[in-house]
């Protein structure tokens, strides 16, 4: 199948989106003198963006390249929290699956000035989920499963992604036989042992295999040890240096598509969107890591946490 045609087949195809929602704000503004007060620079605001984050990204580059979401997960009872669901529903995108919790919407302040960036505020509140959380995320899950072509897990460990939980998805993805692609930290991997997918990047898959990747032999050694541990292909984002493919015991190297690496902000969510999208519309894991890597190399040459248009995509693949 070529991957034209492949990409052709996204509008319309329903993926659901599981994990950490966040919201990604953006100070921008000049630096014209340095602080009496202390040696740092003082950035005069000029304008700010709002944009959502994590799992919330994810399901934002889905929507951009065609298909439609259904978002599971939970925000904070704040003013982020509205700010982030309000920004959700002008995407068209389903959060009938997206609860409101007790601490504060994770939440990613970057100050930028001159196309760079000089410092990033975090607000966060990391409680552990509640045994209620993860059945009501795995009934809206089943309520919605026969209708979705696949299933993303975006784990920032931010507190959502239980055991039970993750173990809940990997028994309805097989049990109705959907694409399950799944990026998460290395402390909860095994907990998605047979998962379709695997998108770890590569401070991630040096982390599971438990020490850096001296050159090629070493990633090739580790992503069939991983493969053969976690029951699953994998996907290593290696960032300017594109890919590394493990599919059914063959490893592929993907060289990185970007013409300039301005911001790798989201990438890995553009990664699993595409991933998602591809499987869905019966791809190869090959191809679908084709479409992935070229729609990366799309995000990376914008600011801040982006998307690439189902028309942009298209057109680097041309």
């Amino acid at each position: 199948m070529r991957l034209l045609d492949i990409v052709n087949n996204f509008p319309g195809k329903n993926i659901g989106v599981v994990g950490d929602l966040m919201l990604d704000r953006y100070l921008f503004g000049l630096v014209e003198r340095i602080s009496p007060e202390a040696p740092t620079p003082i950035v005069l605001i000029n304008s700010e963006r709002s944009l959502p984050g994590g799992a919330a990204n994810t399901a934002i580059n889905i929507a951009a390249l065609g298909g439609k979401v259904f978002l599971a997960g939970s925000v904070g009872s704040d003013s982020a929290g509205d700010l982030l669901t309000s920004l959700l529903k002008k995407s068209d995108i389903d959060i009938g699956a997206v609860a409101k919790g007790s601490g504060l919407t994770t939440e990613k302040i970057r100050v930028t000035s001159g196309g760079h960036q000089m410092i990033r505020l975090d607000r966060e509140t990391i409680l552990p989920n509640k045994k209620s959380i993860d059945g009501y995320m795995l009934r809206k899950l089943a309520d919605k499963i026969k209708d979705l072509d696949a299933i993303v897990v975006s784990d920032y460990a931010k507190g959502l992604i239980t055991e039970t939980l993750a173990a809940g998805i990997v028994a309805l993805a097989k049990k109705h036989k959907k694409p399950l692609i799944v990026d998460t930290k290395p402390k909860h991997m095994f907990f998605f042992r047979g998962a379709t997918c695997f998108a770890p990047n590569q401070k991630e898959a040096e982390e599971a295999w438990g020490k850096r990747f001296a050159g090629k032999a070493d990633m090739a050694d580790a992503a069939k040890i991983l493969s053969k541990k976690l029951q699953t292909n994998l996907v290593i984002t290696l960032g300017a240096a594109g890919m590394c493919v493990f599919e059914n015991g063959k490893i592929f190297r993907l060289a990185s598509e970007a013409k300039e690496v301005f911001d790798v902000t989201g990438a890995g969510d553009t990664v699993t969107a595409a991933l998602a999208l591809s499987l869905a519309s019966g791809a190869r894991l090959i191809a679908a890591s084709r479409i992935a890597n070229c729609a990366a190399g799309i995000v990376v040459s914008k600011v801040g946490t982006a998307s690439p248009s189902l028309l942009e995509l298209k057109r680097a693949l041309s």
